[in-house]
């Protein structure tokens, strides 16, 4: 068989799924040999033995998660770096939006509110791993 004539087999046997698809499949004449499940085939109650119903939990638990404590409120030092590397820019764009003229030394001294700040955070960063034998995520 040449592999023209495989490929003309193929062909055939795609043209004849195509127009066998919308056929029912129940009414055809099937041979008492086929309906028969083979030992290697595995019957239908294997694959899907009754449909999934899902059943509403009735008893959902009587967990209560705690009160998150506060968020406790930095040193005043790092609360003053913080506003000024979030409130400066955001003072600033306020300004930009409205078009309303801000002194000269209003805005140099934003700006350098936001580099200090910045500069500030960075350089009390702390370093090393926050315990000792802390190696990743904290759960």
């Amino acid at each position: 068989m040449t592999p023209r004539d495989e490929h003309r087999d193929e062909d055939e046997v795609w043209k004849d799924i195509v127009d066998r698809y919308a056929e029912d499949p129940a009414s055809e004449d099937v041979p008492a040999a086929e309906t028969a499940p083979s030992a290697d085939a595995p019957s239908p109650d294997v694959w899907n033995p009754e449909p999934w119903n899902p059943v509403p939990w009735e008893d959902e638990g009587s967990f209560v998660p705690p009160v998150p404590p506060r968020v406790a409120m930095p040193e005043p030092p790092r609360l003053i770096a913080l506003l000024g590397v979030f409130g400066a820019p955001a003072l600033l764009l306020v300004f930009l939006i409205f078009g309303w003229r801000m002194p000269d030394w209003a805005s140099t001294l934003l700006i350098v509110w936001f580099v200090g700040g910045f500069a500030f955070l960075i350089a009390t960063m702390k370093s090393g791993p926050r315990d000792p034998g802390d190696d990743g995520a904290v759960v």
